[in-house]
């Protein structure tokens, strides 16, 4: 009751509310003060009633945390249901402490296939995929039908976040000093470590569940070697090590994974489309994106020559002819094929590719 007339800006420190002391008996003042009340508080439900634009299951949107109220009450409330929305929209944009169940249920096979590839020590084969590419090229965005069309032929999806991001929303900042350098190369050693240590116990979480499961990884640990020199790689390289503890090299970071798929930045081949600096992502939320266009073409190549000598590199390309979805489309198709390559299903579907490196037209 008082966060409810705290939102409509009324004085919880009204008469109404203080009981009298034992013994005091009712006022004149009690008494006015408590008709007053009851009144006003009957009018704003009578009012609330007749001009309620929702059923009162949509009182609460689950998405933004919006109350919805009448016209008549906007007035009243706007300030404080502002900051409160505002407040709590912080808190939901917050990838360190938001848990969505519904993801649960949405990466989740409905009718499990079946597991056709395990290990020597009877665990499931978990098929591995690594989405890459340069900046822009819409890697969040085709996740959403990656994980459908997975789904849909019996295989769980545990999609693993890019783990740059993860650092980055903690307050860390690269430091712009005279050895940045130095502070560059502590942090891609301490991602790379980050990134294999998460790797190894998700797959580990994947293989425990008896189901066909994908993990997707949003970058890997071949991404690094992009953002650095030679030199400075093979510094990266020496500070990692296997899951025994053996040194590692590049061969072991290729054998990681089932496939490779490269989505090219929209700034070659869809300059319209690239968004740099302070701007919005395709759902909408705020990211900040320092390359420019010319900037990004660069580092796509980077990235597709990384990754190069993988067998199961695709190149998605921008397409000309059914624009973005087809990108997603195709993303979400390769995907698959990966997947079945591993767990052959016995559920029948047709993927447009003639090569395992392939353009869309």
């Amino acid at each position: 009751v008082q966060a409810f007339l705290r939102a409509f800006s009324l004085d919880l420190s009204f008469p109404v509310f203080r009981p009298p002391t034992m013994g005091s008996g009712l006022s004149r003042q009690h008494v006015t003060s408590s008709a007053v009340a009851v009144g006003g508080v009957s009018l704003l439900v009578w009012a609330t009633w007749r001009s309620w634009p929702i059923s009162s299951e949509k009182l609460l949107d689950s998405e933004s945390h919006r109350c919805y109220l009448p016209s008549l009450l906007k007035p009243i409330a706007s300030d404080n249901m502002l900051a409160a929305d505002k407040s709590l929209s912080s808190k939901r944009s917050n990838p360190m402490h938001d848990l969505d169940p519904e993801l649960q249920r949405q990466h989740r096979a409905l009718q499990p296939g079946k597991i056709m590839k395990r290990f020597e020590d009877g665990t499931s084969h978990v098929v591995r995929i690594v989405l890459t590419g340069g900046p822009c090229g819409g890697k969040s965005s085709t996740l959403p039908r990656i994980v459908s069309l997975l789904t849909e032929h019996g295989f769980d999806v545990i999609t693993s976040p890019e783990v740059a991001t993860l650092i980055f929303n903690t307050g860390y900042k690269l430091l712009e000093a005279d050895d940045a350098r130095f502070h560059l190369m502590q942090f891609q050693i301490v991602q790379g470590k980050l990134l294999l240590q998460l790797e190894r116990h998700l797959l580990t979480l994947a293989a425990s569940t008896g189901r066909p499961t994908v993990v997707l990884f949003d970058r890997g640990i071949l991404d690094t070697k992009g953002y650095i020199d030679e030199p400075e790689w093979a510094e990266v390289l020496r500070q990692l090590a296997d899951a025994h503890g053996r040194p590692i090299n590049e061969d072991y970071c290729l054998q990681r994974y089932d496939g490779c798929i490269h989505l090219v930045t929209a700034a070659d081949g869809a300059e319209d489309f690239y968004k740099h600096g302070d701007t919005q992502d395709d759902f909408g939320r705020p990211v900040y994106r320092r390359e420019t266009a010319e900037e990004a073409r660069k580092l796509d190549q980077r990235m597709r020559n990384c990754w190069a000598k993988h067998p199961n590199q695709y190149i998605i390309n921008n397409s000309a002819m059914g624009g973005f979805q087809a990108k997603v489309e195709a993303t979400a198709r390769a995907a698959l094929e990966i997947a079945v390559s591993i767990h052959p299903q016995e559920t029948p579907f047709e993927i447009p590719l003639h090569s395992k490196r392939f353009s869309l037209v």
